[in-house]
């Protein structure tokens, strides 16, 4: 029993650290602003992601820009 005390109490200095570290402003309006900006532009970002996979960032050869 006396050996498992100092793990505990490493345990709990772990997570009161991290309580005290992400707790005190974690659901603040600039943070919940800034999580929703980064999600909108992440997935916007995404559509461009998947087309450079796919290779259709760029036109095809044959594609003509007087057909418009």
């Amino acid at each position: 029993m006396k050996k498992l005390w100092p793990a505990r109490v490493l345990c709990l200095l772990a997570v009161l650290s991290i309580v005290f570290v992400c707790g005190c402003n974690a659901f603040t309006a600039e943070r919940q602003r800034r999580r929703a900006y980064t999600v909108r532009t992440d997935l916007d970002r995404m559509v461009d992601d998947a087309d450079w996979l796919l290779g259709l960032y760029r036109p095809v050869h044959s594609y003509d820009e007087t057909m418009r």
